[in-house]
C-alpha cells in the first residue's frame, strides 16, 4: 500500500505538471491574438499611427475581433484623409478671396483720393468678396459638422454663369478673359458648377503667361 501510495502520488504530480504545461501552451496560443491586438491598440493610442500589424483573422472570437479592429482602423484612416483633404481644399478656396480683399484694402489705404467711380467699384468688389468668403466659411462649418446639404439639381444657364465667373477672375487677377458663348442650359447645381468653372479659369489665369488672354468657349 505504501508503494502504491507513492506511485499514485508520483503519477498525480506528473499528470498535473503535464496538464498545467498543456494548459499554459493552449492558453498562450489562444490569447496570442488578443495580446497582439492589445499591443496594436496601445500603439495607436500612444502614437496616433494607424499603420500597425494585426494578427491573422480566423473564424474564432479573436479572429472576429481582429477583423472588427481592422475595419475600425480603415474607417479612422479614411476619416483622417477626408479631414486633411478638407483642410487643403479650405486653404485653396479661401486664399483667393482673402488675397483680393487684402489687395483692395491696401489700394484704399494707399490712395485715399481715388475717383468716386473707382472707389465705388473697389467697395463693390469688397462686398462681393466678403459675401463669398462668408459663404465659404458657412460651407466649411457644415462640412466639418456633417450638416452639408447639396443643392437640388436645376436648370442652369451655363453661359451666364461662365460670364459671371470670368468677370470675377478679371477683377481678381487683372488678366484678360475672353468668353465666347452660346445660350447653353444644363442640369446641375449652380454653386458646384460655379466653383468648378471658377477653379478652371483661376488656374488658367494663374499658370498661363500674360498678356495672352485666357479664352473660354461655352457651347451647347
Amino acid at each position: 500500500l505504501d508503494a502504491l501510495r507513492w506511485l499514485i502520488l508520483g503519477v498525480v504530480v506528473v499528470v498535473a505538471g503535464l496538464g498545467a504545461l498543456a494548459g499554459w501552451l493552449i492558453a498562450r496560443r489562444a490569447t496570442r491574438p488578443l495580446v497582439q491586438l492589445t499591443d496594436a491598440a496601445e500603439h495607436v493610442a500612444s502614437t496616433g499611427s494607424l499603420d500597425v500589424a494585426l494578427p491573422e483573422a480566423g473564424d474564432d472570437e479573436p479572429g472576429r475581433l481582429s477583423r472588427a479592429f481592422a475595419t475600425m482602423l480603415a474607417a479612422l484612416g479614411q476619416s483622417r484623409a477626408q479631414q486633411q483633404q478638407l483642410v487643403q481644399d479650405a486653404g485653396h478656396e479661401l486664399r483667393t478671396p482673402l488675397t483680393s480683399l487684402r489687395t483692395n484694402v491696401e489700394t484704399l489705404q494707399r490712395h485715399p483720393d481715388l475717383p468716386p467711380p473707382t472707389r465705388e467699384a473697389i467697395l463693390a468688389d469688397l462686398e462681393t468678396e466678403t459675401r463669398e468668403l462668408g459663404s465659404l466659411v458657412d460651407e466649411l462649418g457644415q462640412l466639418a459638422t456633417d450638416t452639408y446639404a447639396d443643392e437640388p439639381e436645376q436648370a442652369v444657364a451655363l453661359d451666364q454663369l461662365v460670364e459671371r465667373v470670368a468677370a470675377r477672375v478679371r477683377r481678381r487677377t487683372g488678366r484678360t478673359v475672353v468668353v465666347t458663348r452660346q445660350p447653353t442650359t444644363v442640369i446641375g447645381r449652380p454653386r458646384d458648377l460655379s466653383r468648378a468653372v471658377g477653379n478652371l479659369i483661376d488656374n488658367a489665369a494663374k499658370f498661363s503667361d500674360a498678356p495672352s488672354p485666357v479664352e473660354v468657349s461655352v457651347a451647347h
